[in-house]
């Protein structure tokens, strides 16, 4: 499972620090975020199988979701994991 960490500079720049990836969100828009998405995926005998975690910035109503295993989406969509 990728875990991220969240910081913020002085200047209000938010960042999204994960293994080998920094994803930076300037404070250009009120909804400048940079967070957490977690789900857990089930198996079909009901038991969970995988913990998973994406890290999501968002600037003017656009996302940018990444993935664990590096894929990046940039959408107006909510997704989920």
């Amino acid at each position: 499972m990728a875990t991220y960490e969240r910081l913020v500079d002085d200047d209000g720049t938010k960042h999204g620090v994960g293994e080998g990836l920094i994803v930076s969100v300037f404070p250009d828009a009120p909804d400048a975020e940079v967070f957490q998405r977690h789900a857990v995926r089930m198996g079909i005998d009901g038991e969970a199988r995988e913990r998973v975690t994406w890290l999501v910035a968002r600037l003017a109503g656009v996302k940018l979701y990444v993935m664990g295993d590096g894929r990046l989406v940039l959408t107006k969509q909510e997704m989920n994991p």
